[in-house]
């Protein structure tokens, strides 16, 4: 999926996806539940994604 088909799923711009992605936007806990959504997986699974990743810088 696209940063731009995300978008539309979740209603915001395609900037504040590519923020999220890099690590420059965090999102609210309303934003995880509609990822999760539109990305089909559990809010949890969004959540422990990006501990892993924390945890690895």
């Amino acid at each position: 999926m696209t940063q731009e088909q995300l978008s539309e799923r979740v209603d915001v711009v395609r900037s504040f996806i590519c923020a999220l992605e890099n690590g420059k936007k965090q999102p609210s806990l309303d934003m995880i539940f509609r990822l999760a959504s539109a990305l089909e997986v559990k809010p949890g699974e969004l959540v422990d994604a990006a501990a892993e990743k924390s945890a690895g810088r």
